[in-house]
């Protein structure tokens, strides 16, 4: 099995020279080389010299037998036959030393001159060095990749297709069946349909929106999707199939390449649940989040911006802060900002008045920091921002209240003071009167009560005086 499926290998791989090199006239692996003229003509010119040169010869001898007055010579009935043979030898000799200096000529002339057996052996040595360069370089190429030509048939399968997929390629070359490695049902992979030069609406039917044409490679397509039968859970994978043309620009065959794009649509898939819970936090938090670039303008503005100061996300992203500030307070702002900006410091718990999208005052209480991408560089602040307005106005009305309390007891204190002063002096009264009735012999005149009493009792000598 695997012997023929080599030989129907090999015939792929001719019929893929041939159609790619071969010209009408030549062979079905090479081109036929050039012929000039000369090529033509120099068998002609050498003959018309060698026979040339027999004529002189016969005129010599003739020459020489009249001069020799007409005597018979031996020689005279072969004469003819030996200046015939004298004029091949010289002939011979003239095309053997033509034959040497034409062979001295350049490589390129020499094929295309008299010598085409030759001319299409060196050639055809040089195309299989060239064909097993190219085959050591797909086979070491980290890319994997197949190549199949006009009929589909599979002539090269690279060993990182083998890692790929799974599928050697003594099991896949030599056969039109390259789908066994990518889908559980026939179906045309994507080089199929660009050897059939398949129009775009028919490969965007098969693959839906994800593929694109080629912007670099006319004719080329531009595919990712996902194979659920390659590995544990399946695998994204980017290819992309080019066609192979002749030099007269018909079609020939398509390579097929794929990138393992698994790791990268995991993280885009991580990355889109991180931002979408971020998101989540963002809309429902009572805060208002938001993100600066390097010149202390939005990026980013959370919806509960809208409920802060009125504005969508839209209007605010493109600002500065300042701009929602009064002008006595951003320049208060920008004063106590600036510094921690440029040291590229965080700041806390700043309060800031802002300017409602309707015109009434609302106190923010922002917090930011820093970032920093992974080289270091600065690129802006992000932070929050708490509508604080109530709380403020809570707390002035608390102060408001925590005063007017504070005058009344010092009132009171002043009033019981007095009054405690008053009842002071009115005891000392009725104990002077019962001192004096006393001395004059008379019984006391006031009873002082049990609150008089201890009154006296807690009533310090120099205060009584």
């Amino acid at each position: 099995m695997h012997l023929g499926r080599a030989s129907s290998m090999n015939g792929s791989v001719n019929d893929l020279k041939s159609s790619t090199v071969g010209t009408p006239g030549g062979g079905p692996l090479l081109e036929r080389p050039a012929r000039s003229v000369w090529t033509y003509a120099r068998p002609a010119v050498v003959l018309a010299a060698g026979l040339a040169f027999s004529t002189y010869c016969f005129w010599i001898v003739e020459e020489s037998a009249q001069r020799n007055g007409g005597v018979e010579h031996p020689l005279d009935p072969w004469r003819g036959p030996y200046a015939i043979l004298l004029g091949g030898c010289v002939l011979t000799l003239l095309s053997a030393w033509c034959s040497r200096s034409w062979a001295g000529r350049l490589p390129a002339q020499r094929q295309t001159s008299g010598q085409p057996g030759r001319g299409r052996l060196d050639r055809g040595q040089a195309l299989c060095g060239s064909e097993e360069a190219l085959s050591q370089i797909l086979q070491s190429t980290s890319i994997p990749l197949f190549v199949i030509d006009r009929r589909h048939v599979v002539i090269h399968w690279n060993r990182a297709c083998e890692n790929l997929t799974g599928v050697r390629a003594h099991e896949i070359i030599g056969t039109p069946e390259a789908w066994r490695a990518f889908y559980a049902a026939k179906r045309p992979v994507l080089a199929d349909l660009v050897v059939d030069r398949r129009p775009q609406e028919e490969i965007a039917e098969r693959y839906g929106a994800h593929q694109s044409e080629s912007v670099v490679l006319p004719g080329a397509y531009e595919i990712e999707a996902f194979f659920p039968n390659f590995g544990e859970g399946g695998k994204w994978l980017f290819f992309t199939a080019a066609p192979l043309r002749d030099t007269a620009g018909a079609i020939v065959g398509a390579v097929e390449t794929f990138q393992d794009t698994t790791e990268r649509k995991r993280a885009e898939a991580a990355l889109r649940e991180s931002e979408e819970k971020l998101r989540e936090i963002a809309e429902t938090t009572g805060d208002w989040i938001w993100k600066t670039d390097q010149n202390c303008v939005y990026t980013y503005a959370s919806v509960r911006v809208k409920d802060i100061l009125g504005y969508a996300p839209e209007e605010v992203i493109g600002k500065a802060p300042f701009d929602f500030m009064p002008c006595d307070e951003a320049s208060r702002v920008a004063a106590a900002v600036k510094p921690l900006m440029e040291a590229r410091r965080p700041f806390s718990l700043l309060e800031n008045k802002n300017l409602h999208k309707d015109g009434h005052e609302v106190i923010l209480e922002t917090s930011g920091a820093p970032i920093f991408d992974g080289a270091g560089r600065f690129q802006g602040y992000r932070g929050v921002a708490r509508d604080v307005t109530e709380r403020k106005r809570a707390e002035e009305e608390l102060q408001r209240r925590v005063n007017e309390l504070s005058e009344a007891k010092r009132r009171l204190e002043v009033l019981v003071s007095n009054t405690t002063d008053r009842e002071r002096r009115m005891v000392d009264l009725k104990r002077e009167v019962d001192d004096l009735l006393e001395t004059l012999g008379r019984g006391p005149k006031y009873e002082a009560p049990q609150k008089v009493a201890e009154l006296r009792a807690s009533t310090p000598a120099s205060a009584a005086q």
